[in-house]
């Protein structure tokens, strides 16, 4: 059984684990997009390669990661968002 807090500071109990696989995803999508707009646009000094390789990385990593998603297959989708997240750490600090 799991256990969050809503906007209330209560905690709810969750007996059925499928309650919390159902977050949207489509605003991280948004947001990381955005991401790699601004370093597309983004001055070449300031990047560490081409300016669309950070938005390459992104999409080509977006895909599989929804795919999987969609799959069920939560290994590979937190294996995917992990590496993900690790290049765009990167990315930012080299900034």
């Amino acid at each position: 059984m799991a256990e969050y807090a809503d906007d209330n500071s209560t905690t709810k109990h969750v007996d059925d684990a499928e309650e919390l696989a159902e977050v949207a995803r489509w605003p991280v999508t948004i947001a990381l997009l955005l991401l790699g707009a601004v370093f597309f646009v983004m001055s070449s000094q300031y990047t560490l390669g081409p300016r669309w390789s950070v938005i390459t990385a992104i999409v080509l990593l977006l895909i599989p990661l929804w795919l999987t998603h969609w799959q069920k297959l939560d290994h590979l989708t937190h294996a995917i968002s992990l590496f993900l997240n690790c290049i765009l750490t990167f990315t930012v600090a080299s900034s």
